[in-house]
């Protein structure tokens, strides 16, 4: 006949819901409004699949996960090829803002974001709800490890048995214990 329907799977660079539904809802709307005679349309969203990831590791003695974020002295930057399983390129920088007395780690979020950053590695969850709120706000996952050894984290990542996940996500799943103070989760490897 001449009515048509449409289904079409799109994705969406974005860790937000809300967003993504909003997205997909503008796109109905165009496609609504451009394409005459549709009797039905479906949408399908899916989070983006990227085929290269950079993840950052800090790091103090260029070995191991440093155990504070902001506080790191370095930051390791790999590129991985998720097709072929493989690091591409690797780098690192000196942590520029360890002289700051606040506001570290959501600086050094800003500067990953700069340079492409998909995931930041941690050995523990950080201390601000800021450097979640900035990580989430750039777009950068999140993966928390008891793995102390950077190439042990690497092997983890390549063979994925682990990966990255939306930072708030991640900071909702721990639980915090109040009689210790300390941060626990079942999550990390």
């Amino acid at each position: 006949g001449s009515y048509k329907f449409v289904e079409a799977e799109i994705g969406i660079a974005t860790n937000n819901f809300e967003v993504a539904h909003r997205i997909a809802h503008e796109i109905e709307s165009e496609v609504l409004a451009r394409v005459p005679l549709v009797e039905r349309l479906i949408i399908h969203f899916e989070p983006e699949v990227l085929e290269e990831v950079k993840i950052a590791i800090p790091t103090d003695d260029g070995k191991s996960v440093s155990e504070e974020f902001g506080k790191s002295k370095k930051i390791f930057i790999f590129t991985i090829n998720r097709k072929e399983g493989r690091i591409v390129n690797e780098e690192f920088f000196d942590n520029p803002f360890l002289n700051l007395k606040k506001g570290k780690g959501i600086e050094l979020v800003e500067v990953l974001s700069k340079r492409g950053v998909n995931c930041l590695v941690l050995f523990s969850i950080p201390g601000s709800k800021g450097v979640i709120y900035a990580l989430a706000n750039n777009g950068i996952d999140l993966l928390i490890t008891n793995e102390r050894s950077i190439d042990n984290v690497l092997k983890k990542f390549l063979s994925r048995e682990v990966t990255c996940e939306p930072a708030v996500s991640v900071w909702e799943s721990y639980v915090c214990d109040l009689t210790g103070g300390k941060v626990e989760s079942s999550r990390a490897f």
